[in-house]
């Protein structure tokens, strides 16, 4: 599958970063097998993975049709003093937070968008007549609604 490649650097025996000083430390059991790994970012909970023998499912990467994509164009509040703006371009759907930078979001389907590196989906109402309400926000567990603002 494709995906964003980050260099990591070592700094300690198991224990890595990349770029944003997120760290990645690897567990191992009493006879030095690895057994699962944690991802922590910066000032950050992590989580915990497990390693496993079972086989990872990847989600395919699908082509919405510009059309489709335009009624999700717009500047949504995701909480007070912080929107998300959704441009299109094509079809290339792309999101924005209030003071960050901008990110191309994945399409899986019709309504479903993630950018993995940051473990964003991003889920838009089935059978739209037009704009887009909202969509709903899932990020690290937690899941939140942001609601077209009104000069869109």
């Amino acid at each position: 599958g494709e995906g964003t490649v980050f260099p990591i650097t070592p700094y300690e025996r198991d224990k890595f970063y990349y770029e944003s000083l997120t760290t990645i430390t690897f567990k191992r059991n009493d006879t030095g097998e690895i057994i699962g790994h944690s991802v922590t970012p910066p000032g950050g909970t992590g989580g915990y993975a497990v390693l496993t023998d079972e086989e990872v499912v990847v989600q395919e990467i699908v082509e919405v049709e510009a059309s489709i994509l335009e009624n999700y164009a717009g500047t949504y509040e995701l909480m007070p003093n912080f929107d998300i703006t959704v441009t299109v371009s094509g079809t290339t759907i792309r999101a924005q937070a209030t003071g960050q930078g901008a990110f191309d979001l994945q399409p899986h389907s019709n309504t479903k968008f993630v950018f993995p590196p940051a473990g964003i989906t991003m889920i838009f109402p089935d059978n739209l007549n037009g704009k887009s309400p909202e969509f709903r926000l899932i990020q690290g567990g937690q899941e939140m609604v942001a609601k077209r603002k009104k000069q869109d």
